[in-house]
This record gives C-alpha cells, sequence and structure tokens, in this order.
C-alpha cells in the first residue's frame, strides 16, 4: 500500500469532514417541546416540565443569542395549543 497516497486522502477527508461539523454552523436554533396534562375543569394545560423547559430556553437564548425559538406543541380540544401557551411564558429576548 501507498502510504503517502493514504495520508493524502485522509487529510482532504479531514478537512473536507471539518467544514460540516454542527458547532462551527450558524445560526443557532433553540427547540422547546411541549408536554401538558388535563386540568380539573378538563382543559389542557403546559406541565411543570415543560414551563421549566421555557425558563431554562429562556436563559440559554440569553447567553447563546439562537436566531430561532421553536415551540412545540398542541391541544386536542381546539384549545390553546402547548406551543401557544409557551409562547405566552416566554420571557426571554426577543428573536
Amino acid at each position: 500500500m501507498d502510504r503517502g497516497r493514504h495520508r493524502s486522502i485522509r487529510s482532504v477527508t479531514e478537512v473536507e469532514a471539518g467544514r460540516a461539523y454542527a458547532s462551527r454552523m450558524t445560526p443557532l436554533a433553540l427547540v422547546v417541546l411541549g408536554s401538558s396534562r388535563r386540568d380539573r375543569g378538563g382543559a389542557y394545560r403546559i406541565s411543570r416540565a415543560c414551563r421549566r423547559g421555557v425558563a431554562e430556553a429562556a436563559q440559554l437564548a440569553g447567553k447563546l443569542e439562537p436566531r430561532v425559538v421553536v415551540f412545540s406543541g398542541w391541544a386536542p380540544n381546539c384549545g390553546a395549543s402547548e406551543a401557544d401557551q409557551m409562547q405566552r411564558l416566554w420571557t426571554g429576548p426577543e428573536v
């Protein structure tokens, strides 16, 4: 095996791979997944864990300056979706 040739192929691969790493990509996005429970009145409200996730994302957004924050979630009864409820709780920077 020609070791000189092998080294040059590996070097090109390492250089090309370095361009594809996520740590070198911008801009950043934060994604907060919804979670809800039915309350005593029958409405779906986001869970305590979900509220903590929104608070943590707000803190991270202040430090990391994401271009976008995505809230995901739904509501089974056509009420306010988890995403809508999380957006109302948002205290982080305007994104």
